[in-house]
C-alpha cells in the first residue's frame, strides 16, 4: 500500500490529474457495509482496521484523494457494489461498496 502511495505521489505534478479506478476490496467508510456496527465485521476481509486505515491514507493528505461516488452522492446509504452469492446477500441488499473512482483534488 505504501508503495502505491508513493507511486502515486510521483505522479503528480501541477498540472497532473489523477484518477485510480477499480476494485479495491475495502470498505472504507461505515456507510460503505450493511453492517458496521456488528463485532465480527472488524475481522472480516475488507473491513478490517488496518484496511480501512490503508484507504483513509489513500484520502487524506498528501494525497488526498477524493471518492467519486461520494461527491456526487455524499449521503447515500444502501449503495454497494458486492454482495455475497454464497449468503445469497444481493435480494436483501446485504453487501460493501467496495468499488472505487478516486480522484485528485483538482479534478
Amino acid at each position: 500500500d505504501e508503495r502505491f502511495r508513493s507511486a502515486l505521489l510521483a505522479l503528480e505534478g501541477p498540472r497532473d490529474f489523477v484518477c485510480v479506478g477499480g476494485d479495491l476490496n475495502v470498505a472504507v467508510a461505515d456507510e460503505d457495509f450493511h453492517n458496521p456496527s456488528e463485532p465480527r465485521t472488524a475481522k472480516q476481509a475488507g473491513t478490517t482496521p488496518e484496511e480501512r486505515d490503508s484507504m483513509r491514507a489513500m484520502l487524506a493528505p498528501p494525497l488526498a484523494l477524493q471518492d467519486a461516488f461520494r461527491i456526487v452522492h455524499p449521503d447515500a446509504r444502501g449503495q454497494f457494489t458486492y454482495w455475497s452469492q454464497r449468503a445469497r446477500s444481493r435480494p436483501p441488499n446485504r453487501g460493501l461498496r467496495i468499488d472505487y473512482f478516486l480522484l485528485s483534488p483538482q479534478f
